[in-house]
């Protein structure tokens, strides 16, 4: 079996492919979903369904930054059942399963939980990129290193009160696995979206919309659009 070591330096797509390879060497009837190679995300009753993003980041580690990471999410009966964010870079594994979320680094795993309410001068946001150059005025501390996928997870560690995206560019394949383990950790989350990402295929599966992810849900409208 190959590693990431491996694999880092070739292209989104190859990654892709081993990832299906190595699912479909454990569960052969399993359908596997990606960005790079495959047809629409859909899933089927009594089949597993896998959705994965090969290289959340792209554009961080083309330039040699360490902020990307390799997304995967299972679906059982239609819904998220377990998924996975794997942080090369760091050396961090994110994972969720049965409704408790969890961090693996190389000095152990742990259990991790969303942080309590706090005032908003005493918060840490992650905003979207081009909505943080747009002009936008926050009294919180603004964190930003533009991968979604981590950006979330740091909200389910606790490390961030929330992840505002308000420009939408935010893809199901982004953020599914993500968004399952933040909300294994006690998180909240508004995706402008028909499907609810985590139980269901969004008929425009690859579409970018918009996310607003938070440690609270009062903060969900505190951070939201206009309607």
């Amino acid at each position: 079996m190959q590693t990431w070591q491996d694999l880092k330096d070739q292209s989104d797509s190859d990654i892709e492919r081993v990832l299906f390879e190595i699912i479909k060497n454990v569960l052969p009837n399993a359908m596997c979903f990606g960005e790079e190679t495959s047809p629409p995300f859909q899933t089927a009753e009594g089949v597993t369904a896998f959705l994965i993003d090969p290289v959340d980041g792209s554009h961080n580690r083309e330039r040699g930054l360490p902020y990307y990471s390799v997304c995967i999410a299972q679906y059982d009966l239609g819904r998220v059942s377990c998924s996975m964010v794997f942080v090369p870079e760091w050396a961090t594994l994110y994972l969720a399963l049965e409704g408790r979320a969890y961090r693996s680094t190389p000095f152990g795993m742990d259990e991790i939980k969303v942080r309590a309410p706090v005032p908003p001068p005493d918060r840490a946001i992650s905003v979207f990129k081009r909505q943080f150059l747009s002009g936008g005025n926050y009294p919180e501390k603004i964190r930003t290193i533009s991968c979604s996928s981590i950006e979330l997870c740091l909200v389910a560690q606790g490390a961030l009160d929330a992840f505002v995206d308000q420009t939408g560019y935010e893809k199901q394949c982004d953020i599914a696995a993500a968004l399952y383990i933040l909300t294994a950790a006690g998180g909240h989350y508004h995706y402008d979206c028909p499907v609810d990402p985590l139980s269901g295929a969004d008929p425009d599966w690859l579409r970018p919309r918009r996310l607003i992810a938070a440690s609270q849900e009062v903060y969900l409208d505190e951070y939201s659009w206009n309607p």
